[in-house]
C-alpha cells in the first residue's frame, strides 16, 4: 500500500520534496523523503494529532504533511523562542481542532500565526503565499519524531552558533526561492 502527497506540483510550500508512506509486508507504515524515513508512531489510522502544553488545545491532521523543514528566520526564532523551528505542511482544509479554539495573531503582512490562549504555546503559521496550507509546529505533534525533516530553509538569517550535523539541503530563503 502506498499513499503520496496530494499537492499537484510535489513539492511542499517551502519546496521539500514529495513525502510517501509505504507499508511494507508486516504492515509497518513509514514517512520517507529522499531516503530518510521514520515511523508513523505519532499518526493513528493515518493521521497526526498534536497540541499545546496545557493540552488545552487539540489538533487532528489526517494523512501525511505536504512537506517537512526546518526553518531559520527571525520571524520564526522570536514566534517560538527557539533558535529554530520544524514545520510540516497540511492542506487548511484538512486539520480539525478539538477543545479550546487556538488564538491567532497578524505577526506581519499576511502572517496569521496562532497559539494557546492558556498556555501561550505556538501552534501553527498560516501564509498568504501559501492560502491553501496550515503550517503545524512539529514540536507540538504527539510524536514529533513520525516525521523527518528535508532541509533547512531561510539559512541565510540562522544564528551562527547553529552547525547542524545533518546533510540536509540549506536554502538561503524558502525551497522555491532558490
Amino acid at each position: 500500500m502506498q499513499w503520496t502527497d496530494r499537492r499537484p506540483d510535489g513539492m511542499g510550500a517551502l519546496g521539500a520534496p514529495r513525502w510517501t508512506v509505504k507499508a511494507g509486508p508486516t504492515s509497518t507504515a513509514r514517512l520517507t523523503a529522499g531516503g530518510a524515513g521514520r515511523k508513523l508512531a505519532g499518526m493513528t489510522d493515518n493521521e497526526i494529532t498534536g497540541g499545546c502544553l496545557c493540552r488545552a488545545v487539540r489538533y487532528r491532521a489526517p494523512g501525511e504533511p505536504l512537506w517537512v523543514a526546518h526553518c531559520h528566520c527571525e520571524s520564526c526564532r522570536r514566534s517560538s523562542g527557539a533558535p529554530f523551528v520544524t514545520w510540516a505542511g497540511f492542506p487548511k482544509d484538512a486539520v480539525s481542532w478539538q477543545g479550546e479554539p487556538p488564538r491567532r495573531f497578524a505577526s506581519s503582512p499576511g502572517i496569521t500565526r496562532s497559539f494557546c490562549p492558556t498556555c501561550g504555546t505556538p501552534l501553527t503559521y498560516e501564509g498568504a503565499r501559501w492560502p491553501d496550507e496550515l503550517h503545524l509546529l512539529v514540536a507540538t505533534f504527539d510524536d514529533p519524531e513520525a516525521v523527518t525533516p528535508a532541509r533547512h530553509v531561510y539559512w541565510r538569517e540562522h544564528l551562527e552558533w547553529i552547525e547542524p550535523g545533518d546533510a540536509l539541503p540549506r536554502h538561503e530563503g524558502s525551497a522555491l526561492e532558490d
